[in-house]
């Protein structure tokens, strides 16, 4: 089908006729922009080859950094895809407990829920609000830089999802409202696809795939 010509009717003043079809044309072509959509976030399984820096949460050094793979994370509205990385396996450390690499490894799906009172425990300069996985398991802000000297540039993690880059968690948000076709983080309709992953070990300061 061709394009709608948002200029014909002034070019054609003598067919009236077709204003009120034009105008409906108009206003179908909005409503269309506006749909609400379901939306699929696929999480990769491998490493997409970048990194970012972590500290051991929730007893740890904020010093102590650790070189950590970024992981894949894709949105789509079954027409349009924009993708995020994201750092799906982080290192823990419990006094009690010892170092362990925290987050899910396994094939699931969940539903999203939007949490806007959250705060990050392991940063002060962080974009507040998450997404809820499941659990204790979310979606929220991440590192803005690769580089660990760099305020705002490593965090803990226990797990969850943490969307890499400056301005990335608002970034992210706004890809879901708009795909999504919705003015409002609570309003979006998603649920997040979760690919079967290798749990990373440490190996000195850097997080590895054995």
């Amino acid at each position: 089908m061709s394009d709608y010509d948002p200029f014909a009717v002034l070019r054609r003043p003598e067919r009236t006729s077709n204003t009120t079809a034009t105008r409906n044309s108009v206003t179908a072509n909005a409503r269309i922009s506006r749909v609400k959509r379901k939306l699929n976030l696929t999480l990769d399984g491998t490493p997409n080859g970048n990194h970012a820096y972590t500290w051991d949460y929730p007893d740890g050094e904020f010093e102590n950094h650790y070189k950590t793979p970024l992981y894949t994370l894709r949105i789509s509205n079954g027409k349009h895809t924009r993708a995020f990385q994201v750092i799906r396996f982080g290192p823990r450390y419990v006094r009690s407990e010892g170092y362990s690499v925290a987050g899910l490894a396994d094939q699931q799906t969940h539903s999203l829920t939007w949490f806007p009172e959250y705060k990050l425990h392991s940063t002060d300069t962080a974009e507040n609000g998450a997404w809820i996985v499941y659990g204790n398991f979310l979606i929220h802000d991440g590192p803005d830089t690769t580089n660990p000297n760099i305020p705002g540039s490593n965090i803990g993690t226990a797990g969850c999802l943490e969307v890499f880059g400056y301005n990335g968690f608002s970034s992210f948000n706004k890809a879901l409202r708009e795909l999504g076709g919705v003015t409002s983080n609570k309003d979006v309709d998603a649920k997040i696809i979760y690919l079967k992953a290798v749990r990373p070990v440490i190996r000195g300061r850097t997080l590895v795939i054995p």
